[in-house]
């Protein structure tokens, strides 16, 4: 049933990206395997409507959030903990799927349809959206991907989730460098942040007394903070 619904949705999927590069082989074979090791609910057919009433249709398989971390190991570095075991003999060298929000993030960004389970075509469209991208591009995703309630603007603690997330794509990397990168990032953000919210005077004033001068209110951690221009 998996393989029959899988290959229904791959063939789909490759007549809609014709025009350009397609991970959908890549995909399906990192699906495939995923399923097998933490299988999804089953398959429901969609529901019937006017256009389709007594028409067959093919059932649409869907994965939810720990079946999707696993795929996403399975294509990606910074998704998984890899460790070097051995017996003195020979080494092998162990996988254990990573846990952290930036993954859970990226399953709900996918999830255009808000059912709390990604399809095939989810996840080629949400590859998609960020394999073949420019700088900009990917800027521009990666912005969107952290703004949670899509209002153009990061909050100061959506900045910080920023850079966690960050440095846990990073963590594998060699040397401290990107350490490096993600201060300066966080530096350059808050400096950023800070003259924009004084260009247009968001900062309330609070008055202690009448001889002493008025002190800028904090800034609260859910207030819009930083555009994408910015």
């Amino acid at each position: 049933m998996i393989s029959y619904s899988l290959n229904g949705n791959v063939s789909a999927t490759k007549s809609s990206t014709a025009s350009k590069p397609s991970p959908s082989g890549l995909v399906y074979d990192a699906l495939y395997q995923a399923m097998c090791v933490i299988p999804p609910p089953p398959a429901q057919l969609p529901p019937p409507t006017l256009l389709n009433d007594g028409v067959e249709e093919k059932p649409e398989t869907r994965i939810q959030l720990k079946t999707f971390q696993y795929f996403l190991s399975e294509i990606a570095t910074w998704a998984r903990d890899e460790k070097i075991v051995s017996n003195g003999f020979q080494q092998r060298v162990d996988r254990d799927v990573a846990e952290h929000e930036f993954i859970d993030r990226l399953f709900f960004f996918w999830d255009t349809s808000c059912c709390g389970a990604l399809s095939f075509q989810d996840l080629v469209s949400g590859l998609d959206g960020v394999m073949f991208n420019d700088l900009m591009e990917n800027i521009e995703w990666f912005f969107n991907l952290h703004d949670k309630n899509k209002d153009g603007f990061l909050t100061k603690d959506e900045v910080l989730t920023v850079s966690e997330s960050f440095l846990f794509i990073f963590r594998f990397e060699v040397g401290d460098a990107y350490l490096g990168a993600v201060s300066r990032f966080m530096t350059n953000a808050f400096e950023y942040g800070d003259a924009l919210l004084a260009d247009v005077d968001q900062h309330k004033e609070v008055e202690d007394d009448e001889t002493e001068p008025r002190s800028p209110l904090p800034l609260p951690s859910n207030q819009p903070y930083l555009n994408l221009a910015t």
